[in-house]
């Protein structure tokens, strides 16, 4: 009775098991965050809080004014909550660094950047005099204009879909990343600025949506056969690698009505409905390599013909919503 209320159990031949409950690891921090500036009056300042989670709400201090009393002079602050987050995210496009450090839900990540130049040539004729009662000669000159077009999409790290970067889950949190009749979406904030030698820079922005169809990917199974006899002088592990070439692929998306939310007056969501016309995307041909491994145990001869399959995606482009101007 004793040992069991210590949660002692004796086991025959083995000595005593601890039965105990087990006792709760409390979670570790990842940062503290100081709420205020300790230059508040004493028993003001709230103390430091403890970070254990990403998105956990905290506090802190936002100036509003400065009071001044009798040459007495202080700043009065606000409370202002949000969700603490730390993360590093792929950003393709970012330079020289193609990772970014995400530090509040609100910052602003690069998705996706274009560049294009478009040249404008123009010919001048000109008609002159080389001397009085003699012939008119046209002489014609030739100029060129290049101006650039630099496109950049971005969103807000809280609205980062599945599909926003390649090879990135996206937030978790994102709110409207699907359509009310489950479509895909991510919302986009899309800079276009247009650069020219001789005129200044422009630059608009506006929103964008993009709309995935039902099935965002479409896989096709690539087979190749691959024979080989060898002969090995050891044991060891022997990789055999037969370089292939999946053929062009084409993919049809039929016609389908697609619903989505785009942002209205005041920042609020309105939804709309579009139909889609049938679109086909042709996808050029892509490398892969067929790998044979063979495990040997000691000098002999390999000899195989084996059937190697793998799986190939095609992602299909989504439909784009230019909800702008």
């Amino acid at each position: 009775m004793l040992l069991s209320s210590l949660g002692l159990f004796f086991v025959a031949g083995i000595g005593f098991v601890d039965a105990s409950p087990a006792k709760a690891v409390p979670p570790s921090a990842i940062a503290t965050v100081t709420p205020c500036p300790s230059s508040l009056p004493p028993g003001t300042t709230p103390l430091p809080i403890t970070v254990t989670r990403q998105y956990q709400p905290v506090s802190t201090c936002i100036p509003q004014s400065e009071v001044c009393v009798k040459n007495k002079c202080w700043t009065q602050y606000s409370y202002s909550t949000y969700d603490f987050v730390s993360t590093v995210i792929p950003c393709p496009f970012a330079l020289p660094d193609p990772t970014t450090t995400v530090t509040q839900t609100e910052q602003s990540v690069l998705v996706s950047r274009s560049s294009q130049t478009i040249t404008n040539t123009y010919i001048t004729s000109l008609v002159t005099r080389t001397r009085k009662w003699r012939r008119p000669v046209t002489v014609t000159t030739t100029a060129s204009e290049y101006t650039t077009i630099i496109n950049e999409w971005s969103a807000a790290y809280k609205d980062l879909g599945p599909y926003a970067i390649p090879g990135y889950a996206g937030s978790g949190i994102c709110s409207n990343c699907q359509g009310p009749n489950g479509q895909k979406m991510q919302s986009l904030d899309v800079l276009e600025c247009m650069q020219s030698s001789n005129r200044p820079t422009v630059c608009r922005e506006h929103p964008e949506v993009w709309v995935y169809a039902q099935a965002p990917s479409s896989a096709r199974t690539a087979s190749a056969v691959c024979s080989t006899r060898t002969s090995v002088a050891a044991a060891g592990v022997y990789i055999f690698e037969f370089p292939q070439r999946a053929p062009p692929a084409t993919v049809r998306v039929p016609p389908q009505t697609v619903t989505y939310f785009v942002r209205g007056p005041a920042g609020r969501r309105q939804t709309r409905t579009t139909t889609i016309t049938e679109t086909t995307t042709v996808f050029p041909e892509r490398h892969w390599t067929a790998t044979v491994t063979r495990n040997c145990a000691r000098p002999t001869i390999i000899n195989f013909e084996v059937i190697v399959k793998k799986i190939i995606y095609y992602i299909i482009p989504p439909f784009v919503h230019p909800d702008g101007p």
